[in-house]
């Protein structure tokens, strides 16, 4: 009937709005949806930042070691929940658009992070303010599974071959730059305020701040078209299922299970050198060296937020680089230095000296920096567009849960054993070795497929698990 073609065009009609990638609309996008991210970030990493504050606000005790371990148990609890928002987003940037689920994570992180500037502490409700804690810290975890990968795939589909690992870095440059915000923020706070004041009521000034920076970040992403591959892909669903062999979309989450599990765990190997390193070195050291070094922690977290120069630089190289010589070939030789470089690093941060540590939070974000560049390139493409969301964001989830979130906790733990700080130094050489092997499995299983094949898929996983 004429009602049926029309409605059958309309998805059509609709995608024609999305213009093809190109390299004026991929840097319309990058800058718009990098200042959300920006933000969500920034509101996510201040809870590391404070992590002291908190300790003392919402736990009891008079042990000022076991307090911070508590804090750090719940800084990676939000981590632990993370796989579980990359489900339920990347759902929904499957089903309905990149744009609908990266409006979802920030709205959800600006709510989680006004809530945390208002909780009430320990002193004032008793055990209901760490368990109201807890939650708020959840949601943000839950809100944060699905941002970071969403804003990978929103970029790598925006943006022509050729250049997107180099958009990607720009964009993920703008993570890591809410997270030296929010380093940054607790310096100037820090030497601003008395350590009473700050221990009372400053610390909840940055995540009152949160609230406006959210709002400007939401209406702004408002305003993106959706984009041109997802835009395609909803066409020939559409079209497949109102055709005479028309089947019933699976859920992308049992398409990923089904067919592409290899992919998922070779993702998250790969992922374990970001997301060790990145939290050891911008988490972890600084407060490390606050508590067993001569340094005071207000210059500790200044020299942390300066360390955002070398990790642009070494992001935005190496991104052009893995644009011309090829992703797995970047991000190998970067694991293999690391395993070298990465326990002398930590030995410069540790020295005493203000000037060494300067020098090995400088290497550390190097090594991060270089990383991350490629890295979301790599790992948007390593999916097929229809399972894309979901199946990056469990990989990438996966890693950051199990390793990202907990190494400050473990390494907290280690260096409190009778290995010290050696302990430590071993540990990052075996995930640099971890991470390397699995850049190097990628390689034999990444070439272009979509779940249609299934044949070819589920024989892969059966020899492989």
């Amino acid at each position: 009937s004429t009602w049926g073609k029309i409605l059958e065009m309309a998805p059509r009609a609709i995608a024609l709005t999305d213009d093809e990638p190109s390299q004026k609309n991929s840097g319309k996008k990058a800058f718009v949806v990098a200042i959300g991210n920006c933000l969500e970030w920034y509101d996510f990493a201040m809870f590391g930042f404070f992590s002291y504050e908190i300790s003392e606000n919402f736990f009891v005790g008079n042990n000022g070691t076991s307090k911070l371990l508590q804090t750090f148990t719940l800084f990676a609890g939000a981590f632990l929940i993370r796989p579980l928002g990359a489900l339920v987003i990347g759902a929904i940037g499957d089903v309905k658009g990149r744009k609908t689920a990266l409006l979802f994570t920030l709205f959800l992180m600006g709510t989680a992070t006004t809530a945390m500037g208002c909780l009430p502490t320990y002193r004032q409700i008793g055990v209901a303010a760490p368990i109201l804690l807890s939650f708020v810290r959840l949601l943000q975890g839950f809100a944060v599974g699905g941002e970071l990968v969403g804003v990978f795939v929103f970029m790598v589909e925006s943006t022509p071959e050729g250049r997107r690992a180099f958009v990607a870095a720009v964009s993920n440059l703008s993570s890591v730059g809410g997270m030296m915000l929010a380093s940054l923020t607790s310096g100037l706070l820090r030497i601003s305020l008395t350590h009473d004041q700050l221990l009372r009521w400053g610390w909840r000034i940055p995540f009152l701040m949160g609230i406006g920076l959210t709002v400007v970040g939401f209406f702004m992403r408002r305003n993106l078209s959706e984009t041109h591959e997802f835009s395609q892909m909803k066409i020939s669903r559409h079209t497949h299922q109102n055709g005479c062999t028309a089947d019933k979309s699976e859920p992308p989450l049992r398409i990923v299970l089904r067919h592409h599990k290899i992919r998922v765990l070779l993702l998250a190997g790969c992922v374990t050198f970001n997301a060790v390193a990145y939290y050891t070195a911008f988490i972890w050291i600084p407060s490390y060296v606050s508590r067993v070094g001569p340094h005071h922690v207000d210059y500790a977290y200044l020299v942390n937020g300066f360390t955002f120069i070398p990790f642009s630089i070494t992001s935005l190289t190496c991104a052009r680089i893995a644009d011309r010589k090829g992703y797995h070939v970047v991000l190998f030789a970067l694991c293999t230095l690391f395993i070298i470089l990465a326990p002398l690093a930590l030995l410069a941060v540790g020295s005493g000296s203000i000037f060494l540590f300067a020098i090995g939070q400088s290497i550390f974000a190097a090594f991060v920096g270089g990383y991350n560049g490629p890295l979301a390139a790599r790992m948007v493409g390593f999916f097929p567009t229809d399972v894309r969301y979901t199946g990056s964001a469990m990989g990438y989830n996966i890693a950051q849960c199990s390793l990202g979130g907990t190494m400050p906790l473990l390494a907290t733990l280690i260096v409190e054993s009778p290995l010290k700080l050696n302990g430590v130094m071993i540990f990052l050489a075996l995930i640099g070795l971890v991470a390397a092997l699995s850049n190097y499995g990628m390689t034999f299983v990444e070439k272009p497929r979509t779940h249609v094949n299934t044949r070819t898929h589920e024989q892969l996983n059966e020899i492989v698990l």
